[in-house]
């Protein structure tokens, strides 16, 4: 598998498509059942949000080396869309929250599942959110 992938999004078979590689690729990076979960819980929410709210977006998956050797390689999600993006990101990521029928969980859900995350958005533009997991949790010295 290749240190990065880029999912176009446009129809609900790439979210699955996108959840299969991203769960292949944290599972080849020694992601356990329960933390490469997250990672799928986070992609599935993206590519839902990315086709609900802008109707196509991307999702590029990566796994990052900083080029130190003290560097801890990040297993990372970044899901992009040019939709009507979001004019109160705190309010979106409130659990209960929604624009339309849904349970207005994902957002909230997806901060929840990864170690980082970050969401940045501009009316009328898109938005970009970021979800990131170290490899190793825990450095022995």
């Amino acid at each position: 598998m290749p240190a990065s992938v880029r999912i176009p999004i446009e129809d609900s078979s790439q979210c699955g498509e996108a959840r299969r590689i991203a769960l292949q690729m944290a599972r080849e990076i020694g992601f356990d059942e329960v933390r490469a979960g997250k990672v799928a819980i986070v992609v599935t929410e993206a590519c839902t949000n990315i086709l609900k709210h802008a109707g196509r977006g991307e999702i590029l998956l990566q796994v990052t080396d900083h080029g130190s050797e003290d560097a801890i390689p990040e297993f990372e999600l970044i899901a992009l869309d040019k939709g009507p993006g979001m004019l109160n990101i705190e309010e979106c990521l409130r659990d209960g929250y929604t624009t339309g029928s849904s349970p207005g969980q994902g957002l909230g859900a997806m901060r929840r599942q990864s170690d980082e995350s970050d969401f940045y958005s501009v009316p009328g533009q898109g938005t970009a959110i970021l979800a990131r997991w170290p490899v190793a949790r825990f450095i022995v010295s």
